[in-house]
């Protein structure tokens, strides 16, 4: 099996040469191409997984901001239908004009109300 490209020896000379010269020059003299030396310098400096850790965390916020406005539709939804059978609207009437908007709001057939996650036992 063949060895690493990128050796102590290598790594060493890149460092050496970062900031002093353009990454083709770099890499006519180590014998590879200005691709392999940018990305090599960004993984020795770290900057790849800064880079990807924002990445990831603005991902995360984002999915969490969605994910808090979709939980708050759904429960006014449920309170709303709740209201509605409370008021002697039959069940299916209630689930019917609830606004779904491509969502599915789960139904506990055991007891008859919409809920997240089961029965409660506190209507």
């Amino acid at each position: 099996m063949k060895g690493s490209f990128w050796t102590p020896h290598r790594d060493g000379k890149l460092r050496k040469m970062w900031g002093k010269r353009k990454a083709s020059e770099i890499a006519t003299e180590l014998g590879t191409t200005p691709n392999a030396v940018i990305g090599r310098i960004h993984r020795i400096l770290g900057t790849y997984q800064e880079k990807i850790a924002k990445q990831l965390a603005a991902t995360q916020e984002v999915a969490r901001r969605r994910r808090k406005l979709r939980e708050k539709r759904q429960h006014a939804i449920i309170r709303t239908m709740l209201r509605r059978i409370d008021a002697g609207l039959p069940r299916d009437k209630a689930i019917e004009r609830a606004p779904s908007g491509g969502r599915h709001v789960a139904i506990n057939r055991s007891c008859d109300r919409p809920i997240e996650g089961g029965c409660p036992t506190n209507w």
